[in-house]
């Protein structure tokens, strides 16, 4: 299997799209910092505080476009054929995959906290988050790139056709972010079973859980419960189909 992550670590550092949208998380961070700056504000927690963890949607957008586009090119190019030809096993070949793109979330993520950081430092910033919030939320921040990695590679790799395979991970990442958007105006008005319910798919929904995150709000724990439920559930499912899947 090292051999394999070797290979896509040759394929990532070729990527322009990795580039590209490592790039984007850097300047992202720049805009986030100063749209939420407030100029001689001492102890502002929009400083640093409001945008530190933004990162938790937009790196995982990103992510999901590069596992389109990088594990995507397998079937078009013939590399999973030709991978399962020369004797890789399919676990094997699932996992290499899943690893490199944990591996990848990773430097998108950096990029953005890097940026927020140095910004920061030149104009002498302020944070007002306890250590204990900014630990915890990296903890969920982590298993919920993590669980998008897992979500999305387990549609990539059980999908033949690298079109569809983007067009239906975009559509769910799309109605996502709808629903996440209008869940907090319907949980504030709903009352009993129904509440418990949507808070529920509130907090279930990964692009949800980094909107959250990225607005220093919900339960740590609860997050992190549900990012694990996700990856166990993506991951035993996508590996158990590609381990029987028709490769052409």
């Amino acid at each position: 299997m090292v051999r394999l992550i070797n290979s896509n670590s040759y394929r990532l550092r070729k990527s322009p799209v990795f580039w590209f949208s490592l790039l984007a998380m850097f300047l992202s961070g720049i805009y986030f910092y100063f749209n939420n700056y407030l100029p001689r504000c001492e102890g502002c927690e929009n400083e640093v505080g409001a945008v530190l963890f933004n990162y938790a949607v937009l790196g995982n957008i990103l992510v999901t476009i590069f596992i389109c586009k990088f594990l995507g090119t397998e079937y078009k190019d013939g590399t999973l054929k030709n991978k399962v030809i020369i004797g890789c096993s399919r676990f094997k070949i699932y996992l290499s995959n899943l690893i490199t793109c944990i591996f990848v979330s990773i430097p998108y993520n950096l990029a953005f906290i890097i940026s927020v950081l140095s910004i920061g430092l030149m104009v002498k910033f302020s944070i007002t988050l306890q250590p204990t919030d900014i630990i915890y939320s990296s903890i969920c921040s982590i298993l919920l790139s993590v669980s998008f990695c897992s979500f999305f590679t387990s549609i990539v790799l059980n999908i033949s056709n690298s079109s569809s395979s983007t067009i239906i991970s975009l559509s769910i990442m799309i109605w996502s972010l709808l629903l996440s958007s209008g869940l907090p105006g319907k949980i504030s008005y709903a009352t009993g079973t129904r509440k418990i319910i949507l808070e529920f798919i509130y907090d279930f929904i990964p692009l949800s859980q980094g909107l959250q995150l990225a607005n220093l709000r919900g339960s740590h724990f609860m997050l992190s419960i549900y990012s694990c439920i996700l990856i166990l559930v993506s991951t035993s499912y996508g590996l158990l189909i590609f381990s029987h899947k028709d490769i052409k």
